[in-house]
């Protein structure tokens, strides 16, 4: 069994915990601008250094397409290593909060890159970050130039098929593609991609996802999220132990008796190595 561990400030851990739900939110949010970007860039590359040698018209309908099917993710960011200080400084209110441990054979997985799919199974799943350039530029360019020989003395109509299932793993890439400046987060996430639709007629909005479309305000700033319910998996250990910042005042005698309240009375927890304060 492999633990990953959500950095989260005290009021995040007390409603994690109370509620057994997970917060997953959209990449506008995150710490990298970025977010999905990075990946987008270098597709872009990719098709440029290739004008050369394929059609430009192909080219141009790969690019057209990867826009068109562009995900917009929303995600709960786990990291690997659950005693990290420079996780517990930017996601832990500077080391007063806790990293939960969770069990990650039970969380999500699909086998397939993030995408669009009004099967809600099918629309979440847990995946880890690359950050390896070589890797990334690698994998795209496999993709394009594979999608680039099937399309060889087609017209652009007989090739929508193949070019749809490229762009649906470029974007799917997008989602997990970072710059490695952040490799030290040792990231993981779980990945939501809700279809969500607008009426302006009704200035309504439409969602097939995993959960209601919340909102929450945070630091100035007003958070869309989804919830990611863990309470069918609590009593299979999904929440596999806690660690408590380097600078956490949640007293061990309080603790105990909020994780005896909340069903998890045999809950593990231990404190940061960290000597940070």
């Amino acid at each position: 069994m492999t633990t990953l561990y959500h950095y989260t400030d005290v009021n995040g851990f007390f409603n994690i915990i109370k509620h057994k739900k997970l917060w997953l939110s959209g990449p506008h949010n995150l710490n990298d601008y970025q977010e999905v970007h990075w990946a987008y860039h270098k597709i872009q590359s990719t098709l440029n250094k290739l004008v050369n040698e394929y059609d430009r018209e192909h080219i141009q309908f790969i690019w057209d397409q990867a826009n068109l099917q562009k995900l917009v993710p929303f995600t709960c960011s786990l990291s690997s290593d659950g005693d990290l200080l420079s996780q517990w400084r930017a996601y832990a209110k500077d080391g007063s909060g806790v990293a939960i441990g969770l069990n990650s054979e039970l969380l999500p997985v699909t086998g397939a890159f993030p995408h669009l799919s009004a099967a809600l199974n099918n629309s979440i799943t847990t995946m880890q970050v690359l950050y390896d350039n070589d890797v990334q530029d690698g994998a795209i360019d496999q993709i394009i130039r594979s999608t680039l020989d099937s399309m060889k003395g087609k017209e652009i109509e007989e090739s929508g098929g193949i070019v749809i299932e490229a762009a649906y793993k470029l974007s799917g890439l997008s989602t997990i593609f970072k710059n490695q400046a952040f490799k030290e987060e040792c990231e993981w996430r779980i990945i939501h991609t809700p279809q969500i639709w607008g009426n302006t007629a009704t200035n309504k909005t439409t969602t097939t996802a995993i959960s209601e479309l919340c909102h929450r305000a945070s630091n100035e700033k007003l958070i869309s999220y989804f919830e990611y319910d863990l309470s069918d998996l609590i009593s299979q250990n999904i929440i596999t132990d806690l660690i408590l910042g380097p600078k956490c005042a949640i007293e061990k005698y309080d603790l105990e008796l909020f994780l005896t309240t909340s069903g998890l009375e045999r809950l593990k927890f231990t404190r940061s190595s960290a000597s940070y304060r």
